[in-house]
């Protein structure tokens, strides 16, 4: 038939220079036989800065298949009407320019066309992903790490991505973020985010800097366009707030307000506490430049503090930044079961990465230690910061504070009367501990989801309660990843890392909060997003344990689907939601999870689908106005600070 397609031709790249045609598997393949040579022959080329594009590879496809269901800047306008009942949703913390994070080559997609009046504003954003056909074999390995193999894919033909679990592929298109918007979101909170070891080892665009302070600014830059883009061509449906005041304004218009944040590892260029650093300086920078939300900690130890322990990846990151090892002690908290494993742990190309780069190897020795949280909180220039921040009024994000810095964090706050908060956490108590996930899982699942057992990364009942109590809001990570049932939820977890497992953090935040909780999307984050609960990729997909993962997925088979014939709803009351349209398929919460932005208000129907209490649903619509009326605390404690 002539309008069949090809399934051989979907996955068939073709290059033209050489002539060749090279069929991409759904399955990983190993690339050579001899994983330890071949890192080191890459690590080698990375040294020598063998970073080429390759500007012939071209992805063939019937055109048949290039249908966008793009909505285009000459369709997004503002919503007529007031705004949801309770204010509207909100999102604490989201990626969306991360396309200019990691050297400009590694992630893919720009969420915002350059001239979105040129006519292919959704291909000249979404294009073809460049780390794919990149010959810089370094690139390739860290994609392949993290990625399923896929085909040079882009718009229009969107084989490959978005997907839930993609972590390279923009999620965050603008037009997806309108179809949020049209279901009740008016408040997000931009974080600019970076990783400047990811950039040191991967491809560099022309022109693109790995150092934190110039990617903040390549970050805000684009911001700015498209706030002023919409301003002046889509009615101002979405617009960039610099004042509380300005954001009320902005929801209570029934649109969009964006706060501009900061997330990376060496913030005002503070590498180590020792180190000078004009945080005044810094301050003020951030602050003209438009920043409102600040997390002074990521990643690594910095000059202002110590970071929370939970990752082994990241104390091979602080290696390569800092030059040393993070310092663990032993935890106050005997819930924390989380540790260190060592060299051990980390697959050889890392540690070969590391030595090369920095002439240190990865081998540290943790053993006398049985619960590991950071010795390090906050230096004397973290002080300094807070300090800073509140003079200014700005929001002071605890995510990722190791235990003591978090903690001190607020009793400065708490003295200064202003807010914390927590924009995309994990609950401590949600968390198995290494001996629930041994007995559930099994040891090899165990072995290969360490980071899943309770660490200092997860926020304990008391700092969340503390946190309201300051004047603070709390944004859940949508991506709760593997978690216990909450007592008294009235959904089950039987379905690992969908709305199932979110379903449990809201449950318990709820009633810790007693009122407002946020999403914390961390959308383009490289955390992922939330998976389906059908189909082969339901309950943790090929990251689950297989017998776990199989019995879930029976579990499932005669549960309750979202259904998208008007009958399920985001809210009581809401506008019914459509299968969002992209390239040649229809987006299906069922069975692909949460795919990209667009999608959020097909992850609240589920909730509901699942048996979600609706006042929690009200919560998650109460967040933006909450969110605002910490921002006005903030600002009052920058007047009685000032006034002193």
């Amino acid at each position: 038939m002539a309008n069949e397609v090809d399934r051989r031709s979907i996955f068939t790249i073709r290059n033209p220079s050489r002539g060749t045609e090279i069929i991409h598997k759904r399955t990983r393949q190993k690339l050579l036989r001899n994983r330890h040579v071949a890192f080191l022959v890459a690590t080698l080329l990375a040294l020598s800065s063998c970073a080429i594009l390759d500007p012939d590879c071209r992805l063939s496809l019937p055109n048949s298949l290039a249908d966008t269901g793009e909505v285009g800047s000459a369709n997004r306008r503002p919503l007529d009407g007031p705004p949801p009942r309770g204010g509207g949703l909100a999102d604490y913390h989201a990626h969306m320019f991360s396309n200019h994070s990691f050297g400009g080559v590694l992630f893919a997609g720009s969420p915002f066309a350059a001239d979105p009046s040129g006519g292919n504003e959704i291909t000249d954003s979404l294009v073809f992903c460049k780390h794919t056909c990149n010959r810089h074999i370094l690139t390739q390995e860290i994609v392949k790490a993290r990625e399923r193999v896929h085909p040079h894919d882009g718009a229009p033909h969107f084989l490959h991505y978005p997907r839930h679990d993609t972590f390279f592929h923009q999620q965050m298109y603008i037009d997806w973020v309108y179809r949020a918007y049209t279901h009740g979101l008016r408040l997000i909170v931009v974080s600019v985010t970076n990783s400047e070891t990811l950039c040191e080892f991967a491809t560099q665009a022309e022109g693109a800097s790995c150092d934190d302070t110039d990617v903040i600014e390549r970050q805000l830059s684009a911001l700015k366009h498209m706030d002023r883009w919409i301003h002046l061509h889509e009615g101002g449906w979405l617009q960039w707030a610099h004042s509380a005041q300005e954001a009320r304004d902005i929801i209570e218009d029934n649109r969009l307000a964006v706060v501009a944040a900061t997330e990376v590892d060496t913030l005002f260029g503070c590498e180590k506490p020792e180190n000078g650093c004009d945080v005044k300086a810094g301050v003020e920078l951030l602050f003209d430049r438009g920043v409102r939300h600040v997390g002074p900690i990521h990643l690594a130890n910095n000059g202002l503090g110590g970071n929370a322990l939970y990752n082994e990846f990241f104390a091979a990151n602080n290696q390569f930044l800092r030059g040393s090892y993070p310092t663990p002690i032993e935890c106050r908290q005997t819930d924390v079961t989380y540790t260190f494993r060592g060299g051990s742990s980390l697959p050889v190309a890392i540690k070969l990465l590391s030595f090369f780069k920095s002439g240190r190897w990865y081998s540290p020795d943790y053993a006398k230690v049985t619960r590991h949280c950071n010795e390090l909180g906050l230096s004397r220039h973290g002080v300094a910061a807070i300090r800073e921040l509140v003079l200014r009024g700005m929001i002071v994000d605890l995510e990722h504070m190791s235990d003591l810095s978090s903690r001190q964090s607020l009793e400065l706050l708490e003295s200064y009367d202003a807010p914390a908060m927590l924009s995309h956490t994990w609950l401590r108590k949600l968390k198995p501990t290494r001996l629930e996930i041994e007995q559930r899982y099994g040891k090899k699942f165990l072995k290969t989801h360490w980071d899943q057992q309770r660490s200092e990364m997860h926020s304990p009942d008391d700092l969340v309660r503390k946190v309201v109590e300051s004047g603070g809001v709390v944004g859940l990570l949508l991506n709760q990843g593997w978690v216990s049932n909450a007592n008294g939820s009235m959904v089950r977890n039987d379905c690992d890392t969908s709305s199932k497992s979110f379903a449990q953090a809201l449950h318990h935040a709820h009633k810790l909060t007693g009122g407002s909780v946020g999403l914390g999307t961390d959308v383009n984050g490289l955390a992922g997003l939330p998976g389906p609960r059908f189909g082969l990729d339901a309950c943790g997909g090929e990251h689950n344990q297989v017998d776990q993962q199989l019995n879930q997925r029976n579990l499932q088979r005669n549960g309750r689907r979202l259904r998208y014939d008007g009958t399920d709803l985001p809210r009581a009351g809401a506008k019914p939601i459509n299968l969002a349209r992209l390239g040649h398929e229809d987006m299906d919460l069922n069975v692909q999870g949460l795919a990209h932005y667009g999608l959020i208000p097909d992850f609240l129907a589920d909730l509901r689908a699942i048996g979600t209490p609706e006042n929690q649903i009200d919560a998650l619509f109460a967040a933006a106005l909450a969110y605002v009326e910490m921002w006005e605390k903030a600002e009052k404690a920058a007047s009685k600070l000032s006034a002193r």
